[in-house]
């Protein structure tokens, strides 16, 4: 099959991986030094929550468990918005777990001392708001304080941990493209130990180059009409903005 970003080649990553891989969760995992093959999957939602509930229906459909982190602090979802809401409430009870993805630059002269502390702030609101037990942060936009691991957190495991990002082979398609190919290649190769981060928003049902993948979604923002979306039409309209949007 061809390699693309749509949710028909995506099934057939899934579905190949679990002949001969354990799909584990940052909150199951066991010792790295066994034989086993295993899959860390991984979704950082910094846009599109469309595409996550997506995604999220087809791993559950394969009987794959990932973890969805969500971005309290995105300029594209409201988290209390009612049909956010239910979409992560179907993400919960599709068995997938919950996340917290931080931006440590949303606040300003943010400390090594106060950096766990704000962390579980916005923890909690999760917690509260969808009664799960968030134990585990993904970053966006990393500084390289967080990349390197140098600020240790007591009471939450990073995706940035040692054991998920030295002991793993990471792949990620960040701006629409797999810098160490596609993971159907890495899978038949039978590379034993992988954490897949996949962003939603590059993906869907046709294949698409990212400019025109980015056009479809901010043209999706812009026809939702329900209170998760209206106040962003002001947000995408600027040309720096929009800059924000294609660096993702």
């Amino acid at each position: 099959m061809k390699c693309n970003f749509t949710y028909a080649h995506y099934g057939y990553i899934l579905k190949n991986a679990k002949e001969s891989y354990e799909f584990i969760t940052y909150n199951n995992i066991a010792s790295l030094n066994d034989s086993k093959k295993i899959i860390l999957l991984r979704h950082d939602i910094d846009m599109d929550i469309f595409n996550a509930l997506d995604m999220a229906r087809i791993e559950n459909e394969l009987g794959i468990k990932s973890t969805y982190f969500i971005f309290l602090r995105s300029p594209f979802y409201n988290i209390f918005d009612a049909d956010v809401k239910k979409i992560i409430n179907e993400i919960i009870d599709r068995d997938h777990e919950i996340g917290l993805h931080f931006d440590e630059t949303s606040y300003e002269n943010l400390s090594f001392n106060s950096f766990e502390k704000t962390i579980k702030n916005e923890a909690e609101v999760l917690n509260k708001e969808f009664g799960v037990d968030v134990k585990v942060v993904s970053f966006h936009r990393p500084s390289d304080s967080t990349k390197e691991n140098k600020i240790k957190l007591k009471n939450f495991k990073s995706t940035y941990d040692p054991i998920f990002f030295k002991q793993i082979k990471y792949l990620s398609d960040s701006r629409q493209f797999w810098k160490f190919g596609c993971p159907c290649r890495l899978i038949a190769e039978g590379e034993r130990k992988l954490q897949i981060l996949v962003h939603p928003v590059w993906w869907g049902i046709e294949d698409m180059p990212r400019e025109k993948r980015l056009n479809a979604f901010v043209n999706k923002i812009k026809d939702k009409s329900f209170s998760g979306f209206t106040n962003h039409t002001d947000f995408i309209k600027t040309e720096k903005d929009i800059r924000k949007i294609r660096e993702a």
